[in-house]
């Protein structure tokens, strides 16, 4: 598994890195993964960070059919939604939410508590 400080501190959803690569051009660095999760759901991934800021990202969470569960992007597309551009789709593209996730480390947080709430009785 690569040493990504997020990777590590949700090791415990996380059953396998499928992909991870990381492009440095300049100030830009540009992240694009793929991460098997231990329900065989999978999470896709792309960040782009400039001058290690991170200025650009999409996660999309798929269960294990690869139907969308939730994908969340900052693309300023959806100028409604009070979050914008922060924003979420649940289900299915045209389901827009506000999003107050806005990092892999709040996503994998959220799917996290999704995933062991499964489990609670």
């Amino acid at each position: 598994m690569p040493q990504r400080r997020e990777f590590i501190k949700y090791s415990s959803i996380i059953r396998k890195v499928l992909s991870y690569k990381e492009v440095a051009r300049g100030n830009l660095l540009l992240v694009k993964f793929t991460i098997e999760l231990i329900d065989g759901s999978i999470l896709h991934g792309s960040e782009v960070y400039v001058t290690n800021k991170l200025e650009k990202y999409g996660y999309y969470w798929f269960d294990p059919q690869e139907n969308l569960k939730i994908g969340w992007n900052n693309a300023p597309h959806h100028f409604h939604v009070r979050t914008f551009p922060h924003h979420k789709h649940i289900g299915r593209k045209n389901h827009i939410r506000e999003s107050s996730e806005r990092n892999l480390s709040d996503v994998l947080s959220f799917i996290e508590k999704k995933l062991k709430s499964k489990t609670t009785p």
